[in-house]
């Protein structure tokens, strides 16, 4: 590979896989060999071989989705992170990749689940607690938007733009 010979390169990590299907390093390194090419569809089929040999890998599991959604397929993303619901349910930024994903879908109850179970495995996450506020706000739980709002602002995590989104909305919501 550090020679320029990808192919070679691809054979050889397909073979290592062959015999061992749980090689992660050799997955990873294929799938970013591919994606760099532009052969996602390839890349695609590497991850869900790998998550066929381990479907308690949550990692493989977001890069799946990942994937999907940058092909545009944001229900397809968010049905392979319902799959691997189980895998994910103790990875707080796979939740709130969910959380995220159903909130966009309009799912904004599953999205306030979500960002509130990726709140409580890390609560100095800042973006859980906007992403929450910014749910709850979508079906009207104004008192509950506030007090998420400003955990996110205590937290010390956002950066000056989502500082300046969560003050905007927090000046809304009074």
């Amino acid at each position: 590979m550090n020679q320029g010979r990808v192919e070679e390169s691809i054979e050889g990590l397909r073979r290592a896989l062959s015999l061992d299907p749980k090689l992660l390093v050799a997955r990873q390194t294929i799938v970013a060999l591919l994606i760099e090419r532009g052969q996602t569809a390839e890349a695609k089929g590497v991850v869900a071989q790998g998550l066929e040999a381990d479907p308690t890998n949550s990692g493989q599991a977001m890069l799946l989705a990942r994937i999907t959604l940058d092909g545009g397929d944001q229900a397809g993303a968010l049905e392979v992170l319902k799959r691997y619901a189980s895998a994910g349910a103790m990875n707080p930024e796979y939740l709130g990749f969910a959380a995220a994903l159903n909130h966009r879908a309009g799912n904004h109850r599953d999205a306030i689940d979500g960002f509130a179970a990726a709140a409580q495995l890390a609560p100095h996450h800042g973006p859980f607690w906007v992403g929450l506020a910014v749910a709850q706000q979508a079906i009207g739980r104004k008192t509950e938007a506030t007090d998420a709002f400003q955990r996110a602002k205590a937290s010390g995590t956002l950066g000056p733009e989502l500082v300046a989104i969560v003050d905007q909305n927090l000046r809304k919501l009074q």
